[in-house]
């Protein structure tokens, strides 16, 4: 719960609904649970550079294709930074060598790594 409420207060758009019971990093595969965050802190440095930290939000955030899919905008309307756009799309590639289960290493057209392949597969 400590970490949950650390992690809401540094990256807000993992909680879209206030009203909701979860995170939006609990709905995503747990094997990309680092590479998230690890998105959510170099986010949080092009939206502190921005100022756009209280207008930025996720509308969806998947898995599509054995890759995350991260979709974003600004509460206000305005264009997203290219900067932010292309942090975005890095980590969105990197992800399909990110096994969705376990988080380790893995072929871009296979779901998951060999090892929980064999295990869950």
């Amino acid at each position: 719960m400590e970490q949950d409420r650390y992690l809401i207060e540094r990256y807000p758009w993992l909680y879209p609904y206030p009203n909701d019971d979860g995170m939006l990093l609990d709905a995503l595969p747990s094997g990309w649970r680092d590479l998230i965050l690890d998105l959510c802190a170099d986010l949080r440095v092009l939206l502190d550079k921005y100022n756009l930290v209280d207008k930025y939000r996720v509308a969806e955030a998947k898995e599509k294709w054995f890759m995350l899919r991260w979709y974003d905008y600004l509460t206000d309307g305005s264009e997203m930074p290219q900067d932010v756009v292309d942090l975005v799309m890095r980590y969105e590639e990197q992800s399909q060598y990110v096994c969705m289960l376990c988080g380790g290493f893995k072929s871009p057209t296979e779901p998951c790594c060999t090892y929980c392949m064999a295990i869950y597969y």
